[in-house]
């Protein structure tokens, strides 16, 4: 039964790697992101609405009422991780103590997911499971939390043995745990027994006692381990329909949880603090799609699916500029490669609707944000030389063309970019190509609350007036001159090519 066990971890783990290759095609991570109890609760209670997720969470807390924790022992990804780093870093098992530690955790994110802040994906089994197994695809992989997750793993297991971020600190193993109270499938040992204990050294879980009636079926995860390691076959795993009051150990006391549900109240108080402040903040670019920032703070799990999806890999999880509460959620980074516009894969694979699953002509139409042009930095406008990228580039026909009235040394006129803000829905794609090494001379402004900020057009008022100044300086003096051949900064262009586009404003 343990080779089996294997196959299906390996199996699952190998559908888990590829959907960070391929998320919309395989579909498995938004199926398990569903079903984890954990997060969709948390995401659920926090927005206060009944998720779709809660369907798959509740088909989960089913089968561990019939059967156990067959998910945390065959299929879940993080423990398919934590066997790898035990079988190279874990060397024995430590006595089994600190075991309610995950339920007093599971109230504190209980309670702050109540209040509004959603916290749980930082114990998250699933979330640091798509983190970590990033190392198959390094140009989604965040390196830090990478190696700090990976660096955490080994260190639990050297100091507490194997199984320790499940036995002590998963928050989804709480739950699943609680469910496994009353599961029918259950560990049986019969008569044959010799009490060798041989048993208890190999549970992983440290479920096991020195006798049988020390069994804890709560934490056994249905490795099988000790029925293939037992001398007389006495172990079996079969389906009894009453279990005995010792099989499962008592909860918490009452002042157990009174201790830890002040704590859940204070930190739940302490992080709405951080509510105003954030909404303070500059707005972010969110992918279109998305829910207002209030609400995809409670809804969004931090799961990675849209990053891993975006084949520009213009996504990334917000982390330096953020607000606390907002960190790993998606963010839109134009120069990155902009939003295409045949794809709708971020929806499509979001498992709570944090990004909503937009059909395709609808998302062409979702406004994200407005581009503004640099005037300093802007080559036709600061130095008078020719570049239409950002006007190629615009699938909108949100980039005219306006003659400046100079011409350039070959004998075409100066054609300068404007914005039509109107037309413009801010899927960065001309940020994308602007030829300007570092910062972009043109790049999307985020909408925030509905508003748009003033754009380029007839006036530049949407840029700092001492950048205005320096950029009209910088025109008038670069007036006409034709664009240097040793700039690192201009494309190479010859007199008569790529002029067949080229079309003035209206």
């Amino acid at each position: 039964m343990t080779r089996w066990r294997r196959l299906v971890q390996g199996v699952t783990f190998a559908a888990f790697v590829a959907c960070l290759w391929w998320p919309a095609e395989v579909g498995v991570t938004k199926v398990l992101f569903r079903a984890d109890v954990a997060a969709t609760g948390s995401a659920s209670l926090g927005a206060r609405a009944w998720l779709v997720g809660l369907a798959f969470a509740l088909g989960l807390l089913a089968l561990t009422v019939l059967g156990g924790r067959v998910f945390c022992g065959w299929a879940c990804p993080m423990g398919t991780i934590i066997d790898v780093v035990d079988a190279v870093a874990a060397r024995s098992l430590r006595a089994p103590r600190f075991r309610a530690l995950k339920l007093h955790l599971l109230v504190v994110l209980a309670c702050c997911a109540a209040a509004g802040v959603a916290v749980a994906w930082l114990l998250d089994p699933l979330a640091w499971a798509s983190r970590l197994a990033a190392v198959f695809r390094p140009a989604v992989a965040e390196r830090a939390l990478l190696l700090g997750g990976a660096a955490l793993l080994g260190v639990l297991a050297v100091a507490l043995g194997p199984r320790a971020f499940c036995r002590l600190l998963c928050p989804l193993g709480a739950l699943l745990a609680l469910a496994s109270r009353v599961a029918l499938f259950r560990r049986d040992v019969a008569a044959g027994c010799s009490a060798c204990g041989r048993c208890v050294g190999h549970c992983r879980m440290a479920a096991l006692g020195p006798t049988s009636a020390g069994f804890d079926r709560t934490e056994c995860v249905h490795c099988h381990e000790c029925a293939a390691t037992c001398p007389t076959a006495a172990v079996a795993f079969r389906y009894v329909p009453r279990w005995p009051a010792s099989a499962a150990p008592p909860l918490p006391g009452r002042r157990a949880w009174l201790a830890s549900l002040p704590l859940g109240v204070g930190a739940a108080t302490g992080l709405r603090w951080l509510r105003p402040a954030a909404a303070a903040d500059a707005p972010l670019l969110r992918p279109p799609g998305t829910v207002p920032e209030a609400t995809l703070q409670r809804l969004c799990v931090r799961c990675g699916s849209c990053v891993h999806a975006c084949p520009t890999l213009t996504l990334v999880p917000a982390q330096r500029g953020a607000s606390p509460l907002f960190l790993e959620t998606p963010v839109l980074v134009g120069r990155a490669g902009g939003c295409r516009y045949d794809c709708n894969a971020c929806g499509a694979v979001c498992p709570t609707g944090a990004i909503r699953a937009l059909p395709l002509d609808e998302k062409r139409r979702a406004r994200i944000g407005t581009a503004v042009i640099d005037l300093a930095r802007c080559l036709p406008h600061a130095r008078g030389q020719a570049c239409l990228s950002c006007h190629a580039a615009c699938p909108f026909e949100a980039v005219t063309l306006r003659a400046a009235g100079a011409r350039l040394a070959w004998g075409d006129a100066l054609l300068l970019p404007v914005i039509d803000a109107t037309r413009c829905t801010g899927c960065a794609l001309c940020e994308a190509r602007c030829p300007l090494r570092g910062e972009a001379a043109v790049r999307v402004v985020p909408l925030r609350g509905g508003r748009r900020r003033r754009h380029h057009g007839d006036d530049q008022h949407a840029l700092p007036r001492h950048r205005r100044r320096a950029g009209a300086r910088r025109a008038r003096r670069d007036h006409g001159r034709a664009p240097p051949r040793d700039d690192p900064h201009v494309p190479e262009r010859r007199p008569g090519r790529g002029r067949g586009h080229l079309r003035a404003a209206r």
